[in-house]
């Protein structure tokens, strides 16, 4: 008998209904799970020794790092002078063209007719300010004038108006 038998102390000595059936299913049940288990660790097994070869070649891997090694070449820095010079010609072109000059409050400078250095006298012309500017500014000074009398002359029509209420008694 061995120690996973079950003992049922209900049954008669000499009787042995089931008991026979009984003990060939346990024994059954624990060889397929032994089994079960053997099985499980010679798959751990194979696998383990799988990812090692696979993984885990240093020899062929050294070998092919050692034989392809840069040399290298190290020198201190230090001061010198170049020996070769460049010369050549050619047309320089700028990458983009802007206008120079802004235009300010007084107008952008259109010609000028002296150079630095020139001898000038009272009155001669030294240079062209485009106006515009200063035209758009006086125009707009005009329209807030404009705007501003406009304002005044209805101010004094709403005072006119409320004086002649109040004369009326209102």
């Amino acid at each position: 008998m061995n120690y996973d038998a079950k003992i049922d102390t209900d049954r008669e000595p000499g009787s042995s209904v089931g008991s026979a059936s009984g003990e060939l299913m346990e024994d059954n049940r624990l060889v397929s799970r032994k089994m079960l288990i053997v099985g499980a660790i010679i798959l751990a097994v194979l696998i383990g020794l799988w990812f090692i070869n696979r993984f885990n070649k240093p020899d062929e891997l050294g070998a092919a790092d050692q034989a392809q090694a840069p040399v290298v070449t190290v020198i201190v820095p230090g001061r010198g002078s170049v020996a070769g010079e460049i010369s050549t010609t050619g047309t320089l072109a700028a990458r983009r063209e802007l206008p120079v000059g802004s235009v300010g409050d007084g107008g952008r400078v259109e010609r000028v007719f002296v150079e630095p250095g020139d001898w000038v006298r009272a009155g001669q012309v030294l240079a062209v300010i485009d106006r515009s500017v200063q035209n758009e500014e006086a125009a707009s000074l005009d329209a807030q004038i404009a705007v501003a009398q406009a304002n005044a002359r209805l101010a004094q029509a709403n005072l006119d108006r409320a004086l002649r209420l109040v004369d009326r008694g209102f």
